[in-house]
């Protein structure tokens, strides 16, 4: 016996209807420029900035680590550097926001990448010592840094704001395939009967 379309229908929507993980899209923004940045304290390259999103498996009101980021993409750039972007973060840690719209590094996260010659974030534990967010293609040779007057200044700096959430599909949808799932059927019904009778 053939499966009927409602059957099929409702098995299509339970199957492949999205699953929502709990990764939220955060939009990450730091500059280098003490006019749009009044914390910092000094910068020698005002066209320093960082501009990309950060994606992290957390919940609203948590902390997260490491292994808790899924994904970075952050174009790094600046009139004193070579641009650059970095797809990942040697460390990092902070916390979400209580509404989960915002996300903010911690001290004991200590963020920074430095995957090859490139670095970002960081410059001492936490961004004590010296208060210092640092830019560099090369360290050892030159080192941008811009200096706050505090640590939580400094890790307040890299901004990260939920991204506006993907519009979803309707929450009625799984049941307008059912309906016409139906539709389809009786119209199916009507024809068979139609032609039997013309028989």
């Amino acid at each position: 016996m053939k499966p009927k379309l409602p059957a099929l229908a409702i098995l299509f929507a339970a199957c492949c209807w999205p699953v929502v993980g709990n990764a939220t899209t955060f939009n990450f923004f730091w500059t280098g420029n003490p006019l749009q940045d009044h914390t910092i304290v000094a910068s020698n390259d005002f066209a320093l900035r960082a501009t990309g999103t950060i994606e992290i498996n957390a919940s609203a009101g948590s902390t997260f680590t490491l292994a808790d980021i899924v994904s970075t993409s952050i174009h790094v750039s600046g009139s004193s550097i070579t641009a650059f972007t970095f797809t990942q973060w040697t460390n990092a840690g902070g916390t979400i926001s209580a509404d989960g719209l915002s996300a903010t590094f911690s001290a004991a996260g200590n963020p920074f990448s430095h995957p090859s010659t490139d670095f970002f974030g960081c410059h001492s534990l936490g961004c004590g010592g010296n208060f210092d967010i640092a830019v560099s293609n090369n360290p050892s040779v030159v080192l941008q840094e811009v200096t706050y007057g505090s640590a939580s200044n400094a890790l307040a700096s890299m901004h990260m704001i939920a991204a506006p959430p993907a519009t979803p599909l309707p929450a009625a949808l799984p049941l307008f395939a059912t309906g016409v799932g139906a539709i389809g059927l009786l119209t199916l019904r009507r024809k068979r009967k139609a032609g039997a009778a013309n028989a």
